[in-house]
């Protein structure tokens, strides 16, 4: 790599630098001993039981402590590939909640899981809950009838994160792959980290949400969802974006803007902001930055650390150079498309740098020197930081359902993506055109709960509109709105309707698949192989998804790209057209 030059000192970083060398109690934060880590306000507790441990928030917290070295049990309404990878690794894990499932007053239960294990359940120290999961639910019920502490996830991150260096990444959008890109280059950076990430991340053992670690730095995807981040004290903040979204939590942008205004307020005095400069009334936002480095990052030429001359490589992702204050510093080529993943790398690439430059890897830093001056050239240590840093998001491999490469069909590819914001979708189908130019574009799209339905309904009907065809079916109910007229109120019908020409309703995922045998069938040789649909038995799981191409290889075959999008179970669909490729 090229010897380079920065125009401008790295002064963004020198407060959160000396912070993070600042001596808190006579131990420095850097430097505390934690070899065998556990968490220090949670002496008292051996056991916890996770409610609604498939999902992806309690399911990586769940993993977190049986790496920690603590006896783990939880309950869900339903088998999930989280809940098989947390009982996997050690959990006791139940289908269905009943009052049992959090053990007796007594000495304990015996209960059967899978393989008829027997094992004797007692009342656990601490109960943590979905935000899914109802307040009257008969578990919490009767852990409090025995005086089981019960905490929500957001209590509990609060909990579990005191007295550990937090990087929290948060935003409307890009913060699932920014924290899985920033925990990937940390791993590649000899850190020994902690990370809970929103999705199942590819480099993680196990394809894990979460990995545990000995080091004192967290990694954590900071939810605004019901304010789940604001039990957070990061010392490093990653804002990838604010936008209108959770309108049965949020009644304007406003309040969304006031909610990360709170977050960023709670970033540690002498701590620092990375944001992406180009968000919309960033201005406003910059008052919660007091006492605070504030690094922003973007296309704009207004930001500190900008993506500049992005191009489509040969493997259909990214290739683009980042540059500071004006000075070219290095490329980088990811392996995912989409201008979209360009900023999740970007804000990953500067979290990085701030990171390792405070603890002082990769890095000489002469004592008499706090900071590069101007006219400084980059030690050859910070080189080789840049050019691990640049590694790493060349080898990153995704998470699962974020531009999840499923498999071909004759001609046609299939996607998965989790996008349901109209601003997700529109990212989603730019990135499959600059993968796939000029190929036919095919989008199913399941809507997520009704309020947000309501809300976008229109924003929904313009980005959808950029593909092709697409085909929408009913509306995913993901927890119990506050409004139950809402139902009544929209459908996904309607959402088809304002799709003018080129759209079409289904009410369920079967229904759906065989409307994908009509529409492939003209356009393929082999879509006669897709003349049987298979019921929900026939559901192929998505832990057992074998690709048989990469992306590289079928590219320049494909005719058609088949987008199934959404945040609910329409993953589902993916699979079963997995299923029917292998028939």
């Amino acid at each position: 790599m090229q010897s380079v030059t920065l125009s401008a000192p790295l002064g963004w970083c020198n407060k959160y630098m000396q912070t993070l060398r600042r001596e808190n109690d006579g131990t420095s934060r850097t430097c505390r001993a934690t070899a065998s880590i556990k968490y220090e306000y949670l002496q008292s507790t051996s056991s916890m039981h996770f409610l609604g441990i498939g999902g992806s928030g309690l399911s990586a917290l769940a993993v977190v402590a049986l790496s920690q070295g603590y006896a783990v049990s939880g309950s869900d309404l339903k088998r999930s590939p989280q809940l098989e990878l947390v009982q996997a690794e050690g959990a006791i894990c139940y289908i269905g909640h009943i009052s049992k499932n959090v053990g007796s007053c007594d000495t304990g239960r015996l209960s059967t899981v899978p393989g008829d294990v027997q094992l004797t359940t007692t009342v656990p120290d601490a109960i943590i809950v979905s935000s899914a999961v109802p307040e009257r639910n008969v578990e919490i019920l009767s852990a409090k009838q025995v005086g089981v502490p019960v905490y929500n996830r957001s209590q509990w991150l609060a909990r579990i994160t005191k007295k550990m260096e937090v990087v929290a990444v948060a935003g409307t959008h890009g913060k699932t792959t920014t924290s899985a890109m920033l925990s990937a280059i940390m791993r590649q950076n000899e850190f020994d980290i902690t990370a809970v990430i929103g999705g199942r991340v590819r480099q993680f053992p196990g394809e894990a949400t979460a990995v545990g670690g000995s080091d004192p730095l967290f990694v954590i995807e900071a939810d605004e969802y019901d304010g789940a981040f604001l039990g957070l004290n990061p010392s490093l903040a990653i804002v990838t974006g604010i936008e209108f979204d959770h309108p049965d939590k949020f009644e304007s942008i406003r309040v969304v803007q006031t909610s990360f205004a709170r977050f960023m307020r709670r970033v540690c005095k002498g701590g620092c902001i990375v944001a992406c400069g180009d968000i919309a009334n960033l201005q406003l936002l910059q008052m919660s930055c007091a006492n605070k480095d504030l690094v922003t990052y973007g296309f704009g030429e207004h930001n500190s650390w900008r993506a500049v001359d992005i191009s489509t490589n040969s493997g259909g992702g990214s290739d683009f150079s980042v540059v500071h204050s004006g000075e070219k510093i290095c490329e980088v080529s990811l392996p995912i498309p989409g201008h979209h993943n360009v900023l999740n790398a970007l804000a990953a690439f500067v979290a990085a740098l701030v990171v390792c430059l405070a603890h002082n890897r990769c890095w000489v830093m002469p004592a008499e020197r706090k900071l590069l001056n101007a006219s400084s050239a980059i030690d050859p240590s910070a080189a080789r930081l840049f050019s691990n840093i640049v590694t790493a998001l060349g080898s990153y491999r995704g998470v699962v359902r974020r531009m999840q490469y499923v498999g071909t069909v004759g001609t046609c590819a299939i996607y998965d993506d989790y996008a349901h914001h109209p601003s997700a979708i529109r990212a989603v189908i730019k990135a499959i055109r600059q993968s796939f130019p000029g190929t036919r574009l095919v989008v199913v799209f399941q809507p997520h709960t009704y309020s947000r339905t309501v809300a976008l309904l229109h924003e929904f009907a313009e980005a959808l509109s950029l593909a092709d065809r697409v085909i929408v079916t009913a509306v995913y109910e993901a927890r119990k709105e506050a409004d139950s007229e809402l139902s009544s109120q929209v459908t996904g019908q309607d959402l088809a309707r304002l799709i003018k020409g080129k759209s079409l309703y289904t009410e369920s995922l079967q229904d759906t698949a065989r409307q994908f045998v009509i529409e492939v069938r003209p356009y393929h040789a082999h879509a006669s192989q897709l003349c049987s649909i298979p019921g929900e038995s026939g559901i192929v799981t998505e832990a057992n998804r074998i690709n048989l191409a990469t992306p590289e290889e079928v590219q320049k075959d494909v005719n058609t790209v088949i987008a199934c999008l959404g945040a609910g179970d329409i993953n589902e669909l993916s699979a079963i057209l997995f299923g029917l490729m292998l028939a």
